[in-house]
């Protein structure tokens, strides 16, 4: 009989069986302190999607940024079990798409997709199966035809917004590409969409993400007064299993980007005075989205709530990523309203 493990330390037996540690350094935390000795805190990150859960509830974005409330839900504050299905989806389709611009090849692209698809997380219009339907519907109907080429991917950018804090917006664009005749520039933006409309334009042309895109990279081509944001929208209908393809490209003037980052600079003061006051209104008209009800409906009131999350839970952080470009805000506007 082995009685190898009979024999072995309570510690080593507890080695066996415990968790193996995460190999990617990306998702070790460390403590804010150790990242960010000089700082009275941890500086605050923001994005696309964390501003968005600002917009539509003060109230549920201090809940689940800032006190930790539902580690379950997404940024967007919907069920994470939901939201992969899309996030997933989403992801492998823009890596399928950029590899199919950058390299022309449907089999490269839609192995490329594949392999980073999440197959846990499907539905019955986001799988395999539509993915795939998806990269030859793109490549078939040309969405965005030979007249572009691609001269940047997967560039990641964080703009300062406070020296002191060191308080930041990052964001990532999956492709900048050129046209080939006019010199202009586009930034390529890949939306997916379940939603039945003919007109879906009313949906993108005012977005600011594709803006805020656009202001970091006047810092490729600074000769550019203007920029087109290139739209590509994939449409699934019911009983349809080849998606609808819709190219929507619009132009962006330096007016544009002015106004998105006043607009992101006066948000981000809005968020440190309602911190300041330790109030965070609760908008009530979107206790139901997307025909559901809030996570956090019937709760967001309990007064343990406004505490804030302990320190085990709030005092470990990621490092931050290696970005593309650091700006400065300050700066943009500046160079916004000086041209």
């Amino acid at each position: 009989m082995n009685t190898q493990v009979a024999t072995q330390s309570n510690e080593e037996i507890d080695s066996i069986f415990a968790p193996e540690p995460p190999t990617d350094p990306k998702d070790r935390l460390y403590p804010w302190k150790e990242l960010y000795p000089s700082l009275s805190r941890a500086p605050h990150r923001f994005s696309h999607s964390s501003f968005t859960l600002f917009h539509s509830c003060e109230r549920k974005y201090d809940l689940f940024r800032n006190k930790h409330i539902g580690s379950s839900l997404s940024d967007e504050g919907l069920d994470t079990s939901l939201n992969n299905v899309h996030l997933d989806f989403g992801s492998a389709l823009g890596v399928g798409i950029q590899s199919l611009l950058t390299h022309k090849s449907l089999d490269k692209a839609i192995w490329d997709a594949l392999l980073t698809y999440n197959y846990a997380e499907e539905s019955k219009t986001k799988n395999e199966i539509s993915l795939v339907n998806s990269l030859k519907a793109f490549q078939l109907q040309g969405a965005l035809g030979a007249d572009w080429e691609v001269i940047a991917s997967e560039l990641s950018f964080k703009i300062l917004l406070d020296e002191e804090t060191q308080d930041y917006y990052c964001g990532y664009v999956d492709a900048v590409v050129r046209h080939k005749e006019s010199g202009i520039y586009g930034v390529v933006e890949v939306k997916t969409t379940g939603l039945k409309l003919n007109n879906l334009e009313p949906l993108y042309s005012n977005s600011p993400q594709g803006i805020g895109y656009s202001v970091v990279l006047d810092q490729i081509a600074k000769e550019s007064a203007s920029w087109t944001i290139l739209y590509i929208v994939i449409q699934f209908k019911s009983n349809t299993p080849i998606p609808t393809i819709h190219f929507y490209p619009f132009e962006k003037t330096k007016r544009d980007k002015l106004e998105w980052l006043l607009t992101l600079q006066l948000d981000y003061k809005r968020i440190l005075e309602y911190q300041s006051m330790e109030f965070w209104p609760k908008r009530g008209d979107k206790c139901l989205t997307f025909m559901r009800p809030c996570p956090l409906y019937g709760i967001c009131d309990l007064p343990t709530l406004s505490t804030n999350a302990p320190d085990s839970e709030e005092g470990k952080i990621k490092k931050e990523a290696k970005w593309d470009y650091t700006l400065h805000l300050d700066d943009l506007i500046n160079q916004q309203i000086s041209a």
